[in-house]
């Protein structure tokens, strides 16, 4: 204990090795503050010149104390502060490269801390913030992005789901592994799940077996329901397919997961393959109390969710409420004044859907002659709890439509598009550029969110090329609504966010077509996007290339073909491939009801410019195709009624930006007819524009 108090550096090695023995061999964490502070000024300054054996014993000792760690944290983060020099950046690298190292070389770091925390509770918050509130991963940020950090905790978490560690982990601390876990899902939305799930815990079955007793415990329900809901059933719905349904029916069955699903969660699953298997498993009373609240919100008649609601009353109707719930609902006065309510509405598919359903309700007893049918699908898979599972179905290796895009990838050379030279062929100069290189070999946008969080952290490569293969990637990806939805919202959170910094040509227009490119391959994500624009800080420009990829993706979606929006052509033989034959098409292509393909339409000349007079709708360019928009049209349009009423105030750029709000607004509106609120609709923006034309707002006619 003297020596590592009086230890400094100049040392010998042989004095570090006493000294650091000394406190391996301690049946106690460290808790001395001088011993602490001389291992961090002393020691680990010296930790690069030291032998292997030695290095590997000072990772040891400050692997088992939670207190060492985060002393180094608060010494790291006190040399940084204010204006550091030079020196002092470099010596805070030094100590932000030693921590990572230890817990890259240390596996059994994550576990000796936790155990360290087995009988404090005020320990166990300590360390769960230590580690998975940030705390670490923000002083190590300087220098390693979410995804190195979340690799070097998957081989903590690796270490403990071995049979022989975690068996000797009491079983009280189960529901602490548990808040651990939750607690690193929060870390990032998508690379976190990726890491936990995709890696570690659906990766193999010694893993799975543990992550089975971790979210077994009865006294921590909540924990189960929030991992569940939030984070694993949208990862398994974007890998979700024909052939692992059954995988995905175990996960939830062996987590007993589906008395954890209401109106909301069930709802927010666009996948109908996937609320099958829920609904197909609901207890009796959970189903009648879902089928309840989503008959309220059917009687609100929302056009954008209409369909998805009928969907799901069918599916509870037909696999999970039985003859005594259907017998009680239909004689249910509210059910009853729902269905009179909506038999009134001007829209027909509403008054049919609504039969369909009350003839359902009575067992078909009810007498209304008509062919209209809500379709569902109908899924065979063996409802048995107790088969074995085969994990290696959810492994991220190409499916079907996947397989495409990597040959599409391969063909990159034979890519030919009329654009004057703004898309050129592949094989340009920037060729010698290797993350450009790096950015045309992405085939899946899980790499492609990651090389947005390089440029994040300040990458210096052009940033054009990552927004040019996000819109060629995304448009490959139409066929996989699923995935690309799983990972919108963090797309469009980076793309509207970076800043051109380079200065390079084209940034805002490519910027515009990455954005479109998300928005008409998955229209719901409009909703997270005018998230963005209302409650984030963001620069003139960026709110309007939002607004100006708002009007586009609703005239591209209302069926109009704009020369500003770039739609990559790929020269292939005409000839069907095996996966594309029509008959095979719903093998390969699934939960397509929502989500109808776009058709694939040639390129036009022109450079994406705001210019209000080509966005509009009364331009006799563009040849049309089918109205996508009409489902989704409340999404745009509202929004954008509700932003202005909450008013706009953006100083000197004022006027520029509403009179671009204005024009977007209306483009929105032309593109909603012929909605059944259209009338509405018409008299909020006619009274917008009143308003606007008060403030002195130049509207064109």
């Amino acid at each position: 204990m003297n020596a590592i108090r009086e230890m400094d550096q100049t040392c010998k090695e042989s004095d570090i090795i006493t000294s650091l023995t000394a406190l391996k061999e301690r049946n106690a964490p460290i808790t001395d503050l001088e011993e602490v502070m001389n291992i961090i000024q002393n020691v680990i300054p010296l930790h690069l010149s030291l032998k292997e054996e030695t290095l590997k014993l000072l990772f040891c000792v400050t692997s088992r104390s939670p207190f060492i760690i985060s002393q180094i944290v608060a010494y790291t983060n006190s040399i940084d502060q204010g204006q550091p020099t030079s020196q002092e950046q470099q010596s805070s690298k030094f100590y932000r490269d030693f921590i990572f190292q230890m817990l890259s070389i240390q596996p059994d770091c994550l576990y000796n801390n936790i155990m360290v925390a087995e009988n404090s509770t005020i320990q166990a918050q300590f360390i769960k913030s230590l580690f998975f509130g940030s705390r670490l991963f923000n002083m190590l940020s300087s220098n390693y992005n979410i995804v190195q950090y979340l690799e070097v905790m998957n081989i903590q978490w690796k270490y403990i789901c071995q049979k022989e560690i975690n068996e000797t982990v009491p079983s009280s601390l189960n529901h602490y592994f548990g808040d651990l876990i939750l607690a690193e899902l929060g870390l990032h939305p998508v690379f976190a799940a990726d890491s936990l799930f995709d890696k570690l815990f659906l990766a193999n079955d010694e893993c799975y077996k543990y992550f089975l007793e971790i979210f077994a415990n009865r006294n921590k329900i909540l924990n189960t329901k929030n991992m569940t809901i939030k984070y694993l059933v949208p990862y398994l719905e974007s890998l979700s397919n024909q052939q692992n349904y059954q995988t995905i029916y175990l996960i939830l069955s062996n987590l007993s997961a589906f008395k954890f699903f209401d109106s909301m969660s069930l709802m927010n699953i666009k996948s109908t393959n996937f609320q099958e298997i829920i609904i197909k498993n609901l207890p009796s009373v959970t189903s009648y109390s879902i089928f309840m609240a989503l008959a309220s919100k059917f009687s609100k008649i929302d056009e954008t969710l209409d369909n998805q609601i009928a969907m799901l009353l069918v599916m509870l109707l037909t696999f999970s409420l039985n003859d005594e719930q259907k017998a009680t609902i239909s004689h249910n006065s509210e059910f009853l004044n729902i269905v009179t309510t909506r038999l009134g509405h001007m829209n027909y598919e509403v008054r049919e859907r609504t039969m369909y359903i009350s003839k359902l309700v009575s067992n078909n007893e009810l007498k209304y002659e008509s062919n209209y049918e809500v379709t569902i699908p109908n899924l065979s898979f063996d409802m048995d709890p107790l088969l074995p599972i085969n994990l290696k179905l959810l492994r991220s290796e190409p499916k079907s439509a996947e397989l495409i895009t990597k040959d599409l990838t391969q063909n990159m050379d034979t890519l030919s598009i009329r654009n004057n030279g703004i898309i050129e062929n592949e094989t340009d100069s920037d060729d010698d550029d290797e993350f450009e290189r790096d950015v045309k070999d992405i085939v899946f946008l899980k790499d492609l969110v990651g090389a947005y969080i390089n440029i994040g952290k300040g990458q210096t490569s052009n940033q054009v090329p990552l927004l040019k293969r996000t819109t060629q990637l995304v448009r490959q990806k139409i066929f996989l609504p699923l995935e690309v939805n799983y990972y919108s919202p963090q797309l469009l959170s980076t793309m509207t966010s970076i800043n051109n910094i380079r200065e390079e040509e084209n940034f805002e227009p490519w910027r515009i077509n990455a954005l479109v490119s998300v928005l008409v391959v998955v229209p719901d994500q409009i909703q997270g996007l005018f998230k963005i624009l209302f409650n984030s800080e963001l620069s003139i420009q960026q709110r309007i290339s939002l607004l100006t990829s708002i009007a586009l993706s609703a005239r591209e979606l209302r069926g109009i073909d704009d020369e500003q929006v770039h739609k990559p052509a790929y020269d292939f033989p005409t000839a069907r491939l095996p996966w594309d034959n029509p008959q095979n098409m719903n093998k390969v292509i699934e939960d397509m009801s929502r989500l109808n393909a776009i058709k694939q339409s040639e390129i036009s000349e022109g450079v994406t410019v705001w210019k209000s007079q080509k966005l509009n709708i009364g331009s006799k360019k563009g040849s049309q195709n089918e109205n996508r928009f009409r489902k989704v049209a409340q999404m745009f349009f509202y929004p954008l009624v509700y932003g202005w009423r909450n008013g706009i105030d953006l100083g000197s750029f004022d006027q520029l930006f509403k009179s671009h709000y204005i024009s977007t607004l209306r483009i929105v509106h032309n593109c909603a007819f012929p909605v059944h609120d259209y009338e509405i609709m018409t008299e909020e923006l006619e009274q917008i524009l009143v308003e606007a034309q008060a403030q002195g707002i130049p509207i064109q006619r």
